[in-house]
């Protein structure tokens, strides 16, 4: 058992008045594979999800709260973030108005190969479904012919120490 609070902030509705949560990310064994968690925001930090997958998610589960103008979420980022880590996701969002603002539905489930398995509609509430395969998620070498490239192997840490510093 574990527990995860969000750690990315926007400065966009409630999330103004929050603090920002004080927990690494974890990874959680659970019967249908080790899954991660990404609340929202958290979801679209390249480097979340990336921590996730080096800590052996197979699964990213992503309750949403994607608003109106986030519709390059749910439409590249989802998808980008599975290419980037051969990681299954599910992005859970929620359709209808709340307060004056619009949230665009658009839940989605994708594969580790990036591949849109079940995308809901953007104007009213649904459930979708789809199988994904945590032991796909497992192997992060793309072989194809006589070529071959491993996301995780052929990365140069190194060279990344500007992500460590703060943006001011």
């Amino acid at each position: 058992m574990g527990s995860y609070r969000k750690i990315h902030l926007p400065y966009l509705g409630v999330d103004r008045f929050l603090q920002h949560g004080d927990r690494p990310f974890q990874v959680f064994d659970t019967k249908v594979g080790r899954i991660g968690l990404a609340i929202c925001y958290d979801g679209s930090i390249p480097e979340s999800v990336r921590v996730l997958a080096l800590d052996g998610a197979e699964i990213i589960a992503s309750p949403m709260n994607w608003p109106e103008g986030a519709e390059p979420a749910p439409q590249y980022v989802v998808n980008a973030r599975c290419y980037e880590n051969r990681v299954n996701f599910i992005a859970s969002n929620r359709t209808g108005c709340e307060r004056g603002h619009r949230f665009i539905g658009r839940s989605k489930i994708v594969n580790y190969a990036a591949e849109t398995l079940a995308e809901a509609t953007a104007d009213h509430e649904e459930i979708i479904y789809a199988d994904t395969d945590p032991l796909g998620a497992q192997n992060k070498r793309l072989v194809k012919d006589d070529w071959y490239v491993d996301r995780f192997r052929d990365r140069r840490p190194q060279f990344y120490q500007r992500l460590m510093k703060e943006v001011k």
